[in-house]
C-alpha cells in the first residue's frame, strides 16, 4: 500500500491562519498591499487625537467597561507605533537622498575642478 507523501504546510487555499477583521474581510490579497502606502501621518494623528478622545470619554462614562478600555488603550498605543515607525523611516529616507546628493555633488565638484585644471 503506497502512501501519497504530502508537501509540508496547509493545503493550497486553507485560511485557518488568517486574521479576521475588516481588513480581511474587505480587501482582497492584492490591494491589501497598498494599504501601508495608502496611510499617511497627518490621517494617523487624527486617527491617534479621536481614539484618545474616545478613551477619555470611556473612561469618563464607563470606567468599569475594562474590556473596551483594554482594546482601546491597544489600538491607541498600535497608532502610536506605526507614526513613530513611519517618521523613523522618512527620517532615514531623507538622510540617504541628502547623503546621495552630497556624493552626486562632490563628484561634480571634483570633476568640474579637473576640467578646470587641465585647460
Amino acid at each position: 500500500m503506497s502512501r501519497h507523501r504530502r508537501k509540508p504546510g496547509a493545503p493550497l487555499g486553507n485560511q485557518n491562519a488568517r486574521k479576521h477583521g475588516f481588513y480581511s474581510k474587505t480587501c482582497i490579497p492584492g490591494n491589501r498591499d497598498e494599504l501601508p502606502a495608502s496611510a499617511t501621518i497627518a490621517e494617523l494623528d487624527h486617527d491617534i487625537a479621536i481614539t484618545r478622545y474616545k478613551l477619555k470619554s470611556l473612561v469618563d462614562n464607563d470606567p468599569s467597561n475594562i474590556k473596551l478600555i483594554g482594546y482601546m488603550l491597544a489600538l491607541h498605543d498600535r497608532l502610536v507605533r506605526t507614526r513613530y515607525m513611519m517618521l523613523e523611516r522618512r527620517r532615514k529616507e531623507t538622510k540617504r537622498s541628502l547623503e546621495k546628493l552630497a556624493r552626486a555633488l562632490t563628484i561634480t565638484h571634483k570633476t568640474g575642478q579637473a576640467r578646470k585644471s587641465q585647460t
